[in-house]
């Protein structure tokens, strides 16, 4: 997993998602859910892999995020990757969004 870097100022997530709110919600919770895999993968790589995608398409995804997010959200090296203090904000909320979603899915298959 990735480690944070700088957290000295930290924001809300709801702050940052609101302040995007017309971006289409299914297009962000897809962008989430790939960025939440390439944080615990350790790379986008690894995240490709398990996803079924292309490298190039996870990036496409992350880069995306970024845009909706207004900043970086990843520190990228050749060799390693560090969440920025958006980063880290942004991946505590996709955790939590993809967590609901196998919530729901798991109460949709009770029916």
């Amino acid at each position: 997993m990735v480690q944070a870097q700088g957290m000295n100022n930290p924001l809300k997530i709801q702050n940052i998602v609101d302040a995007n709110a017309k971006i289409p919600t299914m297009e962000m919770l897809k962008e989430m859910a790939i960025f939440a895999c390439v944080v615990e993968c350790g790379g986008f790589s690894k995240a490709a892999r398990q996803l079924g995608i292309t490298t190039s398409a996870v990036s496409r995804h992350v880069a995306r995020l970024e845009t909706y997010m207004g900043g970086r959200l990843l520190h990228r090296t050749t060799r390693s990757l560090a969440l920025t203090e958006l980063g880290t904000l942004v991946h505590e909320g996709s955790l939590r969004m993809t967590a609901v979603g196998r919530e729901v899915h798991a109460l949709a298959g009770s029916y």
